[in-house]
């Protein structure tokens, strides 16, 4: 039997440090402490016994700063951005960025069935890949995406792999725009085409497949030091469904995850063009 064995855990902490900041440093110093340091791993499929992570940990930072917006609102940007506040105009977008999935709630089918298996195990790194268009007289945005999302469990010769091929329809609305920070939020409908495979002892077990439908929420925000008139921005989005669960020997699995898109970078090819021809 494969002894492999791995563990997800969530443990809260507390910190404390000091900070030294110039015009272009960011120097950093900290300790934090796990009050509940403790937790239970398994040794095989049946006995488990206790392990314990580090009482605390020493974090030491250095940041430096990079300015990239100088000049993004000269000439011809501030006409871009005056037409684009009048009309929902030149509004087509498309994205991609890197993505991963953090579960939320436990599964059952995991916790009664499979005790000794990483229940809060993490997607792998995904692409996000985004098409919309940006109506930006009303700062309001609808868009189609595509993610090709796994997340795999292993340990003592059983593996289980579900594989999510996830297309999702959402619209969003911006709320304010803080120098250069705007925030929006928004909701949404998933199709998911759902495979899961699972391995007892290298005896492949019938592969199960699920196809369905669940509203999402999403939020995040935008970086746009063009105001309203970049050609191109990063975007941040973050993504919950839910009510996404699969069921299995009368089980749940438990598919709602917290997706993280950590940054997406956003071209707008026909701002792009008007650009070009505003500045002539």
């Amino acid at each position: 039997m494969e002894e492999n064995y791995r563990t997800t855990q969530v443990k809260s902490m507390l910190g404390a440090g000091i900070a030294y900041q110039t015009p272009k440093l960011y120097a950093y110093l900290g300790y934090e402490f796990i009050p509940n340091n403790e937790t239970a791993i398994y040794l095989s499929r049946t006995q488990s016994a206790n392990s314990f992570f580090p009482k605390g940990l020493i974090n030491l930072g250095v940041n430096y700063s990079i300015e990239g917006t100088k000049g993004s609102y000269a000439h011809p940007t501030p006409l871009l951005d005056s037409l684009l506040r009048q009309k929902n105009r030149l509004g087509w977008f498309f994205g991609i960025g890197p993505s991963s999935a953090f579960p939320t709630r436990t599964s059952g089918y995991l916790t009664d069935l499979y005790p000794f298996l990483d229940d809060r195990s993490m997607s792998n790194t995904f692409p996000e890949i985004t098409l919309g268009y940006h109506f930006s007289k009303h700062e309001f945005i609808v868009s189609a995406n595509f993610r090709p999302i796994r997340q795999e469990r292993n340990a003592f010769s059983f593996h289980q792999s579900i594989q999510r091929n996830s297309f999702g329809i959402e619209a969003y609305k911006f709320l304010f725009d803080y120098h250069g920070f705007a925030p929006f939020v928004g909701a949404g409908l998933l199709y998911e085409n759902i495979k899961l495979d699972e391995k007892d002892n290298d005896i492949t077990l019938p592969q199960e497949k699920f196809n369905t439908t669940t509203p999402s929420l999403v939020f995040g925000w935008d970086i746009r030091p063009s105001r309203r008139a970049d050609t191109w921005l990063l975007r941040t989005n973050l993504r919950y469904a839910p009510f996404l669960t699969l069921e299995k020997n009368d089980k749940e699995i438990s598919l709602q995850h917290l997706e993280f898109n950590f940054i997406q970078a956003v071209i707008y090819p026909q701002r792009r063009k008007m650009y070009k021809a505003l500045a002539k």
